[in-house]
């Protein structure tokens, strides 16, 4: 496909992206790859855990990047969602973004930093609704910068894991829930049109 048309063609990108992030750790887990500094923050991971971390590492990666690149190379934002996304931005993900950053930078223990993970479901869900999967993929990308960098300050191998489990979960839910929404207004705008055809028509 090039295009994201509706949910098929999203779950196929999705699934694309799995599969290559499936194997992907494959080929780390057949050559391993060493820590120069000779400390790893995997130390202690058992071999299911550590793949389990790299291919949903690899698939978060592409989940925050290939929509992104998708939407702007192939498919631009519309004048519709620029609209939305004066609004949307400043007043909904921004703050979010703001009280995720302090969430996850300050968290002391495995349950705050676990909760602040799962707010980006917020954010991610309710750009999905507002602007279909090119809003989804804007909120998925900012979150996922936001705790890349705040977790690099204050977090732990055994505690980013289920993080990441939520957040590619999540993110790949959200930019679905992103497709099917526009595809159903796009329908919905081409039975508007076709009906005022029909009744154009009709009075004729």
């Amino acid at each position: 496909f090039k295009r994201i048309e509706g949910l098929t063609s999203m779950a196929w990108l999705l699934g694309a992206m799995l599969l290559t992030a499936l194997l992907r750790s494959a080929v780390n887990l057949a050559w391993p790859f060493e820590d120069p500094v000779g400390v790893s923050d995997s130390a202690g991971l058992t071999a299911v855990l550590l793949y389990m971390r790299l291919v949903l590492g690899d698939f978060i990666g592409m989940l925050i990047l290939a929509p992104l690149v998708l939407m702007l190379v192939v498919q631009q934002p519309r004048q519709e969602d620029w609209r939305k996304w004066r609004y949307d931005l400043p007043l909904v993900l921004a703050p979010s973004l703001a009280v995720i950053a302090i969430l996850v930078t300050s968290a002391s223990d495995y349950q705050t930093y676990f909760f602040a993970t799962g707010l980006s479901l917020i954010p991610a869900a309710y750009m999905a609704f507002r602007s279909g999967w090119r809003g989804a993929s804007v909120a998925l990308t900012s979150v996922s910068l936001i705790i890349a960098v705040a977790g690099y300050l204050n977090a732990s191998a055994s505690a980013t894991i289920e993080s990441q489990f939520l957040i590619a979960a999540a993110g790949g839910s959200a930019l679905l829930l992103g497709a099917a929404v526009e595809a159903l207004r796009d329908s919905q705008t081409k039975l508007h049109r076709r009906n005022l055809e029909l009744l154009r028509a009709n009075t004729q």
